[in-house]
């Protein structure tokens, strides 16, 4: 489902294009680890602050395509 609005969002076939799927994938594995180590810390650090970490990391591989990507 969220690999299908991002390709709405962006205008790209999600079956002819992976970076909606890619996409999608990364940003919940970057939540996924942010609830990880925000639990770690028991609730200690602040998840806005590692969410904008988080993707800061991931934010070149998410560029949107200039080309087709399947």
């Amino acid at each position: 489902m969220l690999a299908a609005g991002l390709a709405d969002r962006v205008g790209l076939d999600p079956a002819t294009h992976l970076y909606p799927q890619l996409s999608a994938a990364m940003a919940l594995a970057a939540l996924d680890a942010v609830l990880q180590r925000w639990d770690a810390s028991g609730g200690a650090e602040d998840p806005n602050g590692l969410l904008d970490d988080a993707f800061a990391v991931i934010a070149p591989a998410l560029d949107r395509p200039t080309s087709r990507s399947s």
